[in-house]
């Protein structure tokens, strides 16, 4: 595995003309949203915070298809598939299952398939079909306390998307010093499909969507 994932890296840093920006985003509502989803759930049942941003991500690749886009030989192949992948750490390495149809999954439905893959991948149960194939990897570091991250593309994926831990900042809210949830959002992408303008526009509408997460649940 770590041969494999050694040759990929490589291919992936060598090849790639890579950019990685970042955003910060103000997570406060989900996070509240997310408590009151849980609220009368059982523990297997929860959805994640990396739940709700894969949502937004699927909503936020409709809006911004380049990021569907492969570039194979000196051809660019735009995809209508919008699967997504999950960056799951097992032991000695990483995989990186794929939640398919994630747009006509429910953020509930996506959990579970969420759960149900990273349960696979550790214990090396994975099937052919959960990998590849996907359009946009997700990688969370969050639960690590990373502040900030350069995550490498997944090729032939045009982009990944780092998330990072969330940490109290203080804020100005209608002339009121208030505690908010802030995250940084980090994205790397492949510059010769996607350009700076084209990448910021994603950001600031995964941003967007976020910081008013009641739009992720319609």
């Amino acid at each position: 595995m770590l041969r494999v994932i050694s040759k990929r890296m490589l291919a992936s840093h060598t090849e790639i003309p890579p950019v990685t920006t970042a955003v910060k985003v103000d997570m406060t509502e989900l996070l509240l949203l997310r408590e009151r989803i849980n609220r009368q759930r059982d523990a297997a049942e929860r959805i994640s915070v990396n739940d709700l941003i894969i949502k937004a991500v699927r909503q936020s690749l409709a809006r911004n298809q380049r990021f569907c886009m492969t570039l194979q030989g000196n051809s660019y192949v735009l995809t209508e598939r919008t699967d997504i992948g999950v960056a799951v750490a097992v032991e000695d390495g990483l995989l990186v299952p794929v939640v398919r149809n994630a747009g006509n999954r429910t953020v509930s439905e996506l959990s579970q398939e969420v759960k149900r893959l990273a349960k696979q991948a550790r214990t090396g149960s994975l099937r052919p079909e959960d990998t590849g194939g996907g359009c946009i990897t997700i990688s969370n570091l969050g639960m690590y306390g990373t502040y900030a991250f350069t995550p490498i593309i997944n090729q032939p994926e045009a982009s990944i998307i780092g998330v990072c831990a969330i940490e109290d900042e203080l804020a100005l809210l209608e002339g009121q010093v208030t505690v908010r949830k802030k995250m940084i959002l980090c994205m790397t992408y492949d510059h010769r499909i996607i350009n700076g303008a084209e990448a910021s526009q994603f950001q600031s509408d995964l941003k967007a969507r976020l910081e008013n997460p009641l739009d992720i649940l319609l």
